[in-house]
């Protein structure tokens, strides 16, 4: 622990404690809704049908790797793992991927590592994740079927600005049904930047969200208000009818015109690879 002060050891225990605090909620009210169970027993419910039991214990030959990220990230993982019993990861994702196109796909290229990583069982699905424009999207999707492979799962923001500028709704989620490849929806409020156009309620947000053919909806939950936020949305949810669409459509089309809420798409503040040039080799 050297060179770690007295001060980032107790930050780093009370954020860890904040995000415990956060997944157990989460475990409680998901439990309750889909079992009935109170919410005092959920978590003893899912206990009692987890298909392992952990003792606690230090592989030491792990230390290092688990301590390289920092003691909040490992702490976090320590919760992750052993509270939901994770294996293995469920969508292996190739995070900012479209922006390299066929280089994924080359002799050597990370196709390999991903396939060979699911043969090994450590990853279930494949997909990719993106959110600077539809055309790369499609750029990625074309490669992949040029090269006979069908990816299971496609993440990029759809959320009420969307649907007015640079649109992956319109563009890319009709591909995606077309194949049967799960669309992952992500930003349906932009980290907040929407609600600051005064045009929609959170709600209103993401049940729009909802709404659109997709296979999830990637919601924040990074504290208690975010997180009963998004399960009352989800208790609430009713498909929308068009005249309900176009209402909400309606509210945010002069705001959403020059993509000024979705900065992901029009600056570089959100692009890795624009910051860090040397990732591409």
């Amino acid at each position: 622990m050297a060179g770690i002060s007295r001060r980032e050891l107790l930050g780093s225990a009370a954020a860890l404690s904040a995000s415990a605090l956060v997944t157990r909620s989460a475990w409680d009210r998901t439990a309750s809704m889909l079992t009935g169970y109170p919410q005092a027993a959920s978590a003893e419910a899912l206990a009692a049908v987890a298909p392992r039991r952990y003792r606690p214990g230090l592989a030491r030959s792990s230390l290092a790797i688990i301590l390289r990220f920092g003691i909040p990230l490992a702490g976090a993982n320590f919760v992750n793992y052993t509270l939901l019993n994770v294996d293995y990861a469920f969508v292996g994702h190739l995070l900012g991927a479209a922006a390299l196109g066929g280089r994924i796909f080359a002799p050597g290229g990370a196709m390999e590592a991903v396939l060979e990583a699911k043969h090994a069982g450590k990853i279930r699905y494949i997909g990719f994740t993106g959110h600077k424009s539809p055309a790369i999207h499609l750029e990625m999707l074309r490669t992949a079927f040029a090269h006979g492979f069908m990816f299971d799962a496609v993440q990029m923001p759809l959320n009420v600005m969307d649907a007015h500028y640079k649109s992956f709704a319109e563009k890319v989620v009709p591909v995606l049904v077309r194949h049967g490849i799960g669309v992952l929806g992500m930003k349906p409020l932009a980290n907040g930047i929407i609600l600051k156009s005064h045009t929609a309620t959170p709600i209103e947000c993401l049940h729009y969200a909802m709404n659109l053919p997709t296979s999830v909806v990637i919601n924040g939950c990074e504290s208690l208000e975010r997180l009963h936020q998004g399960l009352r949305a989800a208790r609430t949810f009713r498909p929308l009818s068009e005249k309900e669409v176009a209402a909400i459509l309606a509210k945010t089309a002069v705001a959403a015109a020059q993509g000024r809420f979705e900065p992901f798409k029009t600056s570089h503040d959100f692009d890795g690879t624009y910051h860090h040039p040397q990732w591409l080799g």
